[in-house]
């Protein structure tokens, strides 16, 4: 059975994240059809009511952004999924949160807005499951509603779906320290590729996906200036420039801003340890 997710057309696109959640479902279930992501004319009215409407623009393109998709499909794999993504939005996901709407299925339950997590009823979707991710302000909802986690591409983690932390997880928050998967030791970190042994940066292939993660989340969270996209190049998996010998740079100066912010007692200004680490992907 064919998803036929339409992606996008004349002046909009359909959010990366929710892209990157199509397909996703499509490979977990195959029985599952895409119900549609732009909205129709009765759509079309309701304006930034509906967030099937492109309205939110694209600060970088100036596009609009649907960030609504339907989905069909039996009934209880629906609420899996639903529950799946409430789990999600209970955890902060911000790409689901604050004001993202998992809505629909036979008994039109839909999630709260903010914690802690609740649902109520909302009829209007009880044969399909709607899933809408956020924006800056969903109480008035505008073109300059953009929000960069919505094009975060990251896994949904739907190999298996079931409640948060089970197989399949997302990466983006509570991320296990990679340290013993790499063998550093007790003085190890990640810092300037440029610094002492000590100091990993990415000069070996097995470090940068854990660099990159790390520039990725530093743009999630606006600590890079002028860059929004996670999948920008500025996220090339080396920490600072090889070869500069100063022993800082823009991944250096990010880690810094965020250390300011969050973690003003650290002693390593520009290096990410473990306690470093757990703090940016709790946020």
């Amino acid at each position: 059975m064919a998803f036929n997710m339409h992606t996008s057309g004349d002046g909009w696109r359909l959010a990366r994240s929710l892209i990157k959640l199509g397909h996703e479902v499509e490979a977990a279930h195959p029985d599952f059809t895409c119900r549609g992501t732009i909205g129709d004319a009765a759509h079309a009215a309701k304006g930034t009511r509906s967030d099937h409407n492109p309205f939110i623009r694209d600060p970088h393109t100036g596009l609009g952004v649907v960030r609504a998709i339907d989905i069909d499909g039996p009934d209880a794999e629906l609420k899996k999924l639903r529950h799946r993504l409430w789990s999600l939005y209970a955890h902060q996901d911000d790409r689901l949160y604050r004001f993202g709407y998992i809505k629909g299925c036979s008994d039109n339950l839909i999630n709260n807005w903010f914690l802690p997590f609740g649902t109520h009823r909302d009829d209007g979707d009880a044969d399909h499951l709607h899933i809408s991710v956020t924006q800056v302000n969903g109480k008035n909802p505008s073109a300059k509603g953009y929000i960069a986690a919505i094009d975060d591409t990251r896994s949904w983690g739907l190999t298996h779906i079931g409640p948060i932390g089970g197989h399949g997880a997302p990466v983006h928050r509570g991320v296990p320290w990679p340290g013993p998967q790499l063998h550093f030791g007790p003085h190890d970190f990640f810092g300037n590729i440029n610094g002492p042994e000590e100091s990993h940066g990415g000069g070996f292939a097995n470090e940068r996906p854990f660099v990159k993660m790390i520039q990725q989340r530093l743009i999630a969270l606006g600590f890079v200036p002028d860059v929004t996209d996670i999948n920008d190049e500025w996220a090339d998996g080396i920490f600072d420039v090889e070869g500069n010998h100063s022993l800082t740079g823009a991944t250096s100066h990010a880690v810094i801003r965020f250390q300011r912010a969050h973690m003003p007692g650290t002693k390593f200004f520009g290096q990410m340890w473990s306690d470093d680490w757990a703090k940016l992907f709790s946020l």
